[in-house]
């Protein structure tokens, strides 16, 4: 699979509403959900890494339980944290980035004291042209699947990045 084909399909999430452990294209989706999502539906082997009771969807990607998803909210446990997410993935389907970015690959973000965030590059760095990210974002100004530069905030909290090993140059 190309690249390019990877961005088509994220773009196809973009204006999903953000719910925490969210696994359902247009109805909500978390960033791990996101990944999921993306990399399953271009028919690239994905696993999730936080099945919620063991469901799945008729798409192969495991259903949103949102009653265990306010609750779990409301009594402050995170169990889409994503601490070691991409080390779940990683040994499976994604291996580490140790050259330049390329579209497609996925960027694991510490937004907080953990790695806890995960976007797809869309399209790398140029030169002086911040590169561009595609991810759920839950915040004040959106809580939905969302397209933008990689600014200074996020360059800043760029913790490591991820290739599918099955993505062609």
């Amino acid at each position: 699979m190309h690249p390019s084909d990877v961005i088509a399909i994220a773009r196809s999430f973009l204006g999903t509403p953000f719910v925490l452990d969210g696994r359902v294209k247009g109805q909500g989706i978390d960033c791990g959900g996101l990944i999921v999502g993306v990399f399953r539906e271009a028919g690239l082997a994905c696993p999730d890494p936080l099945p919620l009771d063991g469901g799945e969807s008729v798409s192969g990607q495991a259903a949103v339980a949102p009653a265990k998803a306010l609750a779990n909210a409301r009594e402050g446990e995170r169990p889409g944290d994503l601490t070691d997410i991409m080390a779940r993935f990683g040994g499976e389907a994604f291996r580490p980035v140790e050259d330049e970015m390329r579209e497609g690959d996925v960027l694991e973000f510490a937004t907080r004291y953990q790695r806890n965030h995960l976007a797809i590059l869309t399209r790398p760095p140029q030169g002086a042209e911040p590169g561009w990210i595609l991810h759920a974002w839950d915040s004040p100004s959106f809580r939905c699947v969302v397209e933008h530069p990689m600014n200074g905030w996020w360059l800043s909290r760029l913790h490591s990045v991820w290739r599918h090993r099955n993505l062609s140059k």
